[in-house]
C-alpha cells in the first residue's frame, strides 16, 4: 500500500511527459518554426562565386557538377546571386535529406570561405542552407543557377 501512491504518481508523470514529447514532435516543432529569418550574405565583400560537386536534376535532365558542369558567376551576376540569396526567408524542411544538390563556393575580400548548398527534393522543393546552418526558400535561386550553367566539354 506505501508503494502504491508514488506508483501511480510516477505512472500518470510519464504519461503527461511522453504526450508533451509526441506533441511536440508533431505539431509544435513545426509550428514554432520562425520563418521570418533571412539568409544574409556579404554582397560588397565577395570576389568569386563557383560551383563545386553535386548532382542536379532539371527538365529530364541530369547536370553533372563533378566534371562535366559548372557554374561560374561574373561581378554583376554575383550582385544579382547575392541579391536573391538575401531575400530568402527560412524555410521549415523536417528531413533534410536532398535528392539532388550543388555545392557553391563563396570566396570574400577577407579569404572567407561561405559554402551555401543548393537542394533539391521531391516532397520539399528547392531550399538551401549556408554553411550547413538554417534552411531557407530556394526556389529562385535554383531558377538563377540553372540559367548559368556551363558545360566542360
Amino acid at each position: 500500500m506505501k508503494l502504491k501512491k508514488p506508483i501511480i504518481i510516477a505512472i500518470i508523470t510519464i504519461n503527461i511527459l511522453a504526450f508533451l514529447n509526441i506533441f511536440y514532435v508533431f505539431y509544435y516543432k513545426k509550428a514554432s518554426f520562425d520563418t521570418s529569418v533571412k539568409a544574409e550574405v556579404p554582397t560588397e565583400k565577395i570576389t568569386k562565386v563557383y560551383s563545386d560537386v553535386g548532382t542536379w536534376y532539371l527538365n529530364n535532365q541530369t547536370f553533372d557538377f563533378y566534371k562535366k558542369h559548372s557554374i561560374k558567376l561574373n561581378k554583376n551576376e554575383i550582385s544579382e546571386f547575392c541579391n536573391i540569396i538575401n531575400a530568402s526567408h527560412a524555410k521549415y524542411i523536417d528531413n533534410v535529406r536532398p535528392d539532388y544538390w550543388i555545392d557553391i563556393n563563396i570566396e570574400t575580400i577577407d579569404k572567407k570561405d561561405i559554402l551555401i548548398t543548393l537542394n533539391q527534393n521531391k516532397s520539399d522543393g528547392f531550399f538551401f542552407t549556408i554553411d550547413y546552418d538554417d534552411n531557407f526558400e530556394g526556389k529562385d535561386l535554383a531558377d538563377f543557377i540553372v540559367k548559368h550553367i556551363h558545360s566542360n566539354q
